[in-house]
């Protein structure tokens, strides 16, 4: 029977802690048992990957803060993998009208941890990303937290538990939510790996 872990980043317009959330990247891969993460790299290729657009338009109505610079920042990395990309007409809707109104993203994204039963949910500073996302849900009105505070695990804290020597590997360059969410899981790979005695299986 396999165990079910997950892991989640989110990309802002700022580092203020009521910034807006411009896209949330989830990531969901079946382990063989828990603990078992050494070999997440070979089941990339059956992981489900979920990317949530969060329109901009309606976080800016509840006074969630823009970094220009920031928010210029993501554009053009975007702009690297798609030169096409129109500024206002793709992931990030400023100029037109959003599609989905902002509470049926999140609920969305509450709703996917709920039914695929996640076990585990992985992030990369616990603190900056599940609390900026759970204040954005608090502030649309949604009540049912996004799912239970028992599944939350902070892979920047298991990080620190390895030898120094092996501690600096350089995080993603993506800077886009599902791409980092999937080095959070190699990350834990890699990092459970070193953590484990010599000779266990």
């Amino acid at each position: 029977m396999s165990y079910r872990i997950a892991a989640l980043d989110i990309e802002t317009a700022s580092l203020k802690v009521r910034t807006a959330i411009l896209e949330v990247g989830l990531v969901v891969i079946d382990i063989q048992e828990p603990d078992a993460y050494e070999n997440i790299e070979f089941l990339e290729d059956k992981a489900m990957k979920f990317n949530f657009v969060l329109p901009l338009p309606e976080q800016l109505l509840l006074g969630k803060h823009v970094d220009p610079n920031t928010l210029r920042f993501h554009l053009n990395n975007i702009r690297k993998s798609d030169p096409t990309y129109e500024f206002g007409h793709t992931i990030f809707p400023i100029e037109v009208a959003p599609r989905s109104s902002l509470r049926k993203v999140v609920s969305d994204l509450q709703a996917h941890i709920a039914e695929l039963e996640v076990k585990e949910l992985w992030v990369n500073h616990t603190s900056f990303d599940c609390s900026r996302l759970i204040s954005l849900a608090e502030d649309l009105g949604i009540e049912k937290p996004l799912w239970g505070y028992r599944i939350e695990r902070d892979l920047a804290t298991i990080r620190t538990l390895v030898p120094k020597e092996h501690r600096d590997e350089p995080h993603t360059v993506a800077h886009r939510g599902t791409e980092d969410a999937m080095w959070n899981l190699r990350e834990l790979s890699r990092v459970m790996s070193l953590l484990k005695p010599k000779g266990m299986p």
